[in-house]
């Protein structure tokens, strides 16, 4: 996760560093973070996938991004289902 943070901190436009830490942090079970480092992965890739510069790494990239955040996104649903359920109310006077 370090060296994927130094990568992005070096490059925050670079679509495989963000996506190399959205899946270490959702290895580590880090839902939230993940999701949010793919959602940025996804964005940069798409929109480099759309250029005339696109390599077909890039294209791959982006196709793989939009699978991946999707799952990313029901498995941090799933977990906020099961594990967040407790309402919290206003503190009785």
């Amino acid at each position: 996760v370090a060296a994927a943070r130094c990568a992005t901190e070096a490059r925050p436009d670079w679509a495989a560093g963000f996506a190399t830490l959205g899946r270490a942090l959702l290895n580590e079970g880090r839902l939230q973070d993940a999701v949010e480092a793919l959602a940025k992965a996804s964005s940069l890739a798409t929109a480099t996938a759309i250029t005339a510069a696109a390599t077909q790494g890039d294209v791959e990239l982006a196709e793989e991004l939009a699978q991946e955040l999707p799952e990313a996104r029901a498995l941090l649903a799933r977990h906020w289902a099961e594990h967040h359920d407790v309402v919290v109310g206003a503190p009785s006077l």
